[in-house]
């Protein structure tokens, strides 16, 4: 993902919320933030504010807007040629050359300590994909950072397989050390608390796909709420499955080519064809319509190590929290729009589709912090009072209180069903809520561990949103590192252990213990060995992550982006770039509905651009 850039402010009529957005830290559509020119709210609800427009280039030192020769684009230099700047500007033509940001020039000063930082810090970003300083965030950059928070806390989920018995709670279960201090509430959160990550990334995607679209609602712009839809259907699943599938093709050449399979064994079918074929029919599992659970075992994906399965489940609940969105789109109060979110939260529980739960669970709360804004806009426009101090501590404790119990909830073992007597198993700790009150039946119809995750996730959602202190936190660098980079570290972290796991009887032999993992039993020399190991591995998980995100995420983005601009161009015609505001395209005398020569022009662009020799950029370009 790019640097940030700074853009021209036009003057402005007073908005519920102003996003300062940023460019890229966020893996879902949370691209809120509107031209203040009555002509660009059609176009903001369309594009991101930060982005690279096609045929435009934003440059961030002047604000001026400037038109992009083939002469000053690096890779494949297409003019005018709408279909073929889809891929050009996104995928593949750019892809081997290196971000624009890490090709301009720091600006050295004399001073020697700043030239070292600058020289230490370049490399690292360079490597790393580390954020630059002096970013600028927009207001919900706090959920990019809590997303990545879990990206990473699934990372250690899953490295945590095989060296830790994580089924097993404090004393029940089987393996080792059942008793061992480590399995004790909060703390087995560090390497068990991957189920409730999964259901927090469900309820932040319910957030912030809706947030912008609940504030065109409640300031009754219902015809941009109707493009904003559109813009977010358009792209969400060229944004969520285009990385999939490079990165499970990939994948599978890598394992049929050289006999290795990265992220799980595979025995691999006896042609390239066949393979090939296999590749595709994974993927078509993944599409729409989806059933799952009952077909979750054609939900995980064979080659990135059973991964994607969520990626379906993003798609779906996205789709439904749009409809949702359009179902309520001319109600302002909300109140009813809770009661018309409750009933759907009904069905969907009782048809045990909690993820899309979490989305409407997660678009209440974007609601009830826009509510809460306009609130407090109010008061200070009256001047009114704030409120006592003791309602503040309170509401302080309150939000403590669910931030502890949310990581409580976190560390819950999932339940595992007695083989000899067909009874749910005890977990201490927790047996006062799955064996007291929720009936043992339910978990033969419903998958109740899923919705007692998503309480937790919920209780972190909103402690973090409601307390200053725990967003500021996250609005740190290294944060918002996690939350540039937590697509990527989600997705490739199954194919890096499998990369890595060659490596594991070394961290073994290091502390003197001989065999495989399976094998060992609870001590302080395998304790170290565990702790050698992911010290090891999570360098090297955020390299990879960073790659990803810069070749594969932040394309894929744009994909969708230009994707639907060339679609909107060639839908409505000449009449689209009047009413986005967009600068005028340069046609040919032809009408503009022949394609036809176009395709032997876009043929033609391509061999010419292959053979460009790139020119230089300048150090400010963005």
């Amino acid at each position: 993902m790019s640097s940030y850039a700074d853009h021209p402010v036009r003057d402005s009529a007073v908005r519920t919320q102003h996003y300062d957005t940023a460019d890229g830290l966020d893996i879902e559509l949370d691209e809120s933030a509107y031209g203040s020119n009555a002509d660009d709210y059609a176009e903001a609800a369309l594009l991101s504010h930060h982005e690279v427009i096609v045929g435009q280039d934003k440059e961030g030192d002047t604000g001026s807007i400037n038109r992009v020769t083939s002469k000053r684009r690096w890779g494949l230099g297409l003019l005018n040629l709408h279909f073929a700047k889809v891929f050009s500007d996104s995928t593949p033509w750019y892809i081997p050359q290196i971000p624009r940001r890490l090709r301009r020039r720091p600006e050295w000063t004399s001073n020697s300590d700043n030239a070292l930082d600058h020289g230490f810090w370049a490399f690292f970003r360079l490597v790393f994909n580390y954020p630059e300083p002096g970013i600028k965030l927009r207001n919900t950059a706090w959920l990019d950072a809590l997303r990545g928070l879990a990206a990473f806390n699934v990372f250690i989920y899953h490295w945590a397989e095989l060296w830790i018995a994580k089924e097993a709670s404090w004393g029940q279960g089987f393996g080792n050390d059942v008793n061992a201090w480590w399995r004790m509430p909060f703390l087995r959160a560090w390497f068990d608390a991957g189920s409730t990550s999964v259901c927090l990334f469900f309820s932040i995607s319910g957030y912030v796909l809706t947030s912008r679209i609940l504030g065109l609602i409640r300031q009754r712009r219902t015809d941009e709420v109707l493009i904003a839809l559109s813009s977010g259907v358009m792209r969400r699943g060229i944004r969520l499955y285009m990385p999939i599938i490079i990165l499970t093709f990939v994948l599978m050449n890598w394992a049929y080519f050289t006999g290795f399979a990265l992220a799980r064994d595979l025995e691999l079918e006896t042609s390239y064809p066949r393979e090939l074929v296999r590749w595709y029919l994974q993927l078509t599992h993944l599409w729409m319509p989806l059933r799952y659970p009952d077909r979750w075992a054609e939900v995980l994906n064979i080659y990135d190590g059973t991964i994607s399965w969520t990626i379906p489940l993003e798609y779906y609940s996205s789709i439904t929290v749009w409809v949702a969105m359009l179902l309520t789109a001319r109600v302002t109060k909300f109140s009813v729009r809770i009661s018309l979110f409750a009933v759907l939260i009904y069905m969907y529980t009782v048809k045990d589709e909690w993820y899309v739960v979490q989305f409407l669970l997660g678009a209440i709360y974007a609601e009830y912090q826009l509510v809460s804004e306009e609130q407090r806009q109010r008061n200070a426009a009256i001047g009114a009072l704030p409120p006592p101090r003791w309602r503040i501590i309170a509401f302080r404790a309150g939000m403590i209180f669910c931030l502890i119990f949310g990581l409580y909830i976190a560390g819950m073992p999932g339940h595992w069903i007695d083989p000899n007597g067909n009874m749910l198993q005890s977990r201490p700790f927790y047996d006062w809520m799955t064996l007291s009150w929720i009936p043992t039946q339910w978990y033969s119809t419903h998958q109740v561990d899923r919705y007692l995750w998503s309480t937790g996730a919920n209780c972190i959602l909103v402690a973090f949103g409601e307390l200053e202190t725990l967003r500021c936190l996250l609005n740190k660098r290294p944060f918002q590192y996690l939350g540039r980079i937590s697509f990527g570290l989600y997705l490739c972290h199954m194919s890096v252990r499998g990369a890595l796991k060659p490596l594991d009887p070394l961290f073994l032999h290091l502390f003197g213990l001989e065999g495989s993992v399976s094998g060992q039993k609870a001590s302080l020399q395998y304790a170290g060995a565990y702790w050698v190991r992911m010290i090891v591995a999570t360098p090297a998980n955020f390299f990879v992550a960073g790659l990803f995100e810069r070749w594969i995420d932040k394309p894929s983005v744009n994909m969708g982006k230009s994707f639907e601009k060339f679609v909107l161009r060639i839908g409505d015609g000449d009449s689209e770039g009047e009413e986005l505001g967009q600068l005028p395209v340069a046609t040919s005398a032809r009408p503009s509905q022949d394609y036809s020569e176009d395709v032997a022009e876009i043929g033609q662009s391509i061999v010419a651009g292959l053979r460009e020799v790139p020119s230089p950029v300048p150090a400010n370009a963005e």
